[in-house]
């Protein structure tokens, strides 16, 4: 079930070490929406030539010096399609991301040697992982989804892809989410439905917030004192995307990204300090992109686009920290 894949491909040569170097040092606080800590970054899946081949970039969270980590060489068979869904790990030393096909594997990538591992190998799962780690690095939450009943649901495992616990049993129950302290889990059932949360031993399962005739949330984040950020999507015809904040219990939701009912706002991310929002939009039509703002208050502002000068469809920002990577021996 968990085997090491052995990957030490010219991606990792000495000119990409330096490239990192060069990313690592060039991460300074600057004016705007730039990092709140000098090695913050953005982790986020490519659509490439917008032909389902997907790829794992990072940038600076001012939208400068994008690398690309993760492609079609890094899967375990030529069949292997490319990489979707991804988040970095606290330290900075592992990607673990998603293989597009065939279903049912999530990897995690050494950023340091370039070894792939695979952490969860289950070719009978249609697969929406939506992999999470916890904020001191030893754990990921994620979501299976099969083509039966009997291995749905929520699930948390050692980094390592060990000791696996099954949370949740219910088809659609996907993108989990730590809390600051690792004890919790919000996470959104009916795949953008309902927002729960759930202790991560698995008792204290708690409706946050119940779908309405107007609106079903998912994709839901925690910010450090408790607050959770999400996607909410209009019922209708339009069925457009916004980011919204809540309390803890599901109430005062305010709307971060008002006036823009024609877009899609969708997949939020929140760094570790709580000041910094990004998340995927169409705002400017056509291409998908990555917008980050500063959270000031119940206000999203200072928005910026990143991805402006990638020509392809950017989804499912992630923050994270500046990749640590050593020098060769």
């Amino acid at each position: 079930m968990k085997s090491t894949v052995w990957l030490r491909n010219n991606f990792f040569s000495v000119g990409m070490i330096v490239f990192f170097m060069f990313l690592i040092s060039a991460c300074t606080p600057g004016n705007g929406p730039g990092p709140s800590k000098p090695n913050e970054a953005l982790t986020f899946i490519v659509d490439h030539d917008d032909n389902d081949t997907f790829e794992v970039w990072i940038m600076r969270t001012d939208g400068s010096i994008k690398v690309m980590l993760a492609d079609n060489p890094d899967a375990v068979a030529d069949e292997y399609e490319g990489a979707v869904q991804q988040t970095m790990s606290p330290d900075g030393r592992t990607l673990v991301y998603v293989l597009q096909g065939p279903r049912g594997q999530m990897v995690s990538k050494d950023l340091n040697t370039g070894v792939v591992t695979v952490l969860v190998d289950d070719t009978s799962a249609s697969f929406d992982p939506t992999p999470s780690y916890s904020y001191d690095g030893t754990k990921i939450a994620y979501s299976m989804n099969h083509s039966s009943a009997a291995g749905d649901g929520i699930r948390v495992m050692n980094a390592d892809g060990t000791d696996i616990q099954v949370l949740t049993t219910l088809a659609n129950d996907t993108t989990p989410a730590f809390n600051r302290s690792g004890d919790l889990i919000v996470f959104d059932r009916g795949r953008n439905g309902d927002l729960y949360v759930i202790n991560t031993d698995g008792s204290g399962l708690a409706l946050v917030k119940a779908a309405t005739v107007d609106f079903t949330y998912g994709h839901p984040q925690f910010l450090p004192a408790g607050r959770i950020v999400c996607m909410r999507v209009t019922c209708g015809e339009t069925g457009s995307k916004a980011i919204v904040i809540m309390d803890a219990d599901g109430s005062n939701e305010i709307n971060l990204t008002p006036g823009t009912d024609d877009t899609d706002e969708w997949s939020p991310t929140v760094n570790k300090a709580g000041d910094k929002i990004a998340f995927s939009t169409n705002r400017n039509g056509g291409t998908y992109d990555i917008y980050v703002g500063t959270l000031s208050g119940d206000a999203l502002t200072d928005l910026q686009n990143l991805t402006a000068d990638v020509d392809y469809d950017c989804w499912r920002p992630r923050f994270g920290p500046v990749p640590s990577i050593d020098a060769p021996q």
